[in-house]
C-alpha cells in the first residue's frame, strides 16, 4: 500500500470478482515500539464479506517503519 513506508498491505489485491471490497471490520490488532522507540499500531482487518482484506500499519509520527522487533 502506499502509507509512506509504515508497513501496510493489501491482501489478495487481484482478487477479480465482480464485486468492490471494501473495509468490514478490524479482526486483530497489536501495538510495539519502532527501532526508534516510536509506537506503531498495527491491525488486521477484514473486508465486507468477512474476508481478509488488510494489513494496516501506522506509525504515530508517519514515519517509515525501521524494523519490526523480533521480541514484541
Amino acid at each position: 500500500m502506499n502509507d509512506g513506508a509504515m508497513g501496510s498491505l493489501v491482501l489478495f489485491p487481484d482478487d477479480l470478482r465482480p464485486r468492490k471490497r471494501l473495509f468490514g471490520c478490524v479482526a486483530s490488532k497489536l501495538e510495539f515500539k519502532d527501532e526508534d522507540g516510536i509506537d506503531v499500531l498495527v491491525t488486521l482487518n477484514l473486508d465486507n464479506e468477512g474476508k481478509l482484506f488488510e494489513v494496516d500499519s501506522w506509525k504515530v509520527d508517519f514515519k517509515p517503519l525501521v524494523r519490526i522487533p523480533d521480541d514484541f
